[in-house]
């Protein structure tokens, strides 16, 4: 849940993996949302792209029986491998998790998913792939964190989280570098950033559904000496990388690891 003691001068930004920006080309930008780095487990963009590019062997319906005993080469025939809708065509398990931590951290709680990815996908198959679970993830996290009174998070689908995680996995995949995605977005200064937010309210009661973002309409901030604009004259100009891949359709690529197969 982000405050408004959050807010640091753009200048900052690339420095920070934490805290909050606004931007004229991307309005608000959480950091710690656009790092892909997690130590947790199946967390991160940097981990589902890993996980991707590794693939693994076929996921197969293990019934409750032990992973060991199921996977070993020789229960080939008596444990069969998931398959795709045209009965033939394997794939290997992915792991993605998105989650919260609140109140200082005693509570926590999240969204984790399982996939079956096809086997020997092109580089921008993979891609495209990793892009739709990310996203998938995402917006179910997103409706999750709604679940919780605001007194713990307003978080859910707050307006710079989704357009934040999007930035986040293209740097990830090596799509962009953070600096990059920063010298498009054009941050702001501190003093312009914290009169967006008197003026506005708190980026959790400004709420956001897609990956595209919401804009000030008004960026300009009164001081002792004049009226400043950094922003101005100029209409906010969304970078092109954020489009430049498709998300996969679950189905001919992936599919839900429904049965919880190993």
């Amino acid at each position: 849940m982000s405050k408004r003691i959050d807010i640091l001068d753009g200048q900052k930004a690339l420095s920070q993996n934490y805290g909050l920006v606004y931007t004229c080309n991307l309005g608000w930008l959480d950091l710690g949302h656009m790092h892909p780095e997690s130590t947790r487990p199946h967390t991160g963009a940097s981990a589902l792209w890993k996980e991707i590019n590794a693939g693994g062997p076929d996921v197969r319906h293990c019934l409750g029986i032990h992973p060991q005993i199921c996977t070993h080469p020789s229960k080939t025939d008596t444990f069969k491998a998931v398959t795709f809708p045209d009965k033939k065509t394997t794939g290997f398990k992915v792991v993605h998790r998105q989650d919260m931590h609140a109140l200082g951290k005693k509570i926590s709680s999240g969204v984790k998913r399982e996939y079956v990815v096809k086997h020997n996908l092109s580089p921008a198959e993979k891609k495209s792939v990793a892009l739709a679970i990310f996203m998938e993830v995402s917006l179910e996290f997103e409706a999750h964190q709604e679940f919780f009174p605001n007194f713990i998070t307003d978080s859910g689908f707050s307006q710079e989280d989704l357009v934040s995680n999007l930035i986040g996995f293209h740097i990830a995949i090596g799509t962009v570098t953070k600096a990059q995605a920063l010298a498009m977005a054009k941050p702001v200064s501190k003093e312009t950033a914290l009169a967006i937010w008197d003026r506005n309210g708190s980026v959790g009661s400004n709420k956001n559904r897609g990956f595209k973002p919401m804009f000030s309409p008004d960026t300009s901030v009164i001081n002792d000496k004049a009226c400043i604009n950094e922003c101005g004259g100029v209409l906010p100009r969304i970078p092109e990388f954020l489009a430049q891949i498709k998300p996969a359709k679950k189905g001919t690529l992936f599919i839900n690891n429904a049965l919880g197969g190993v």
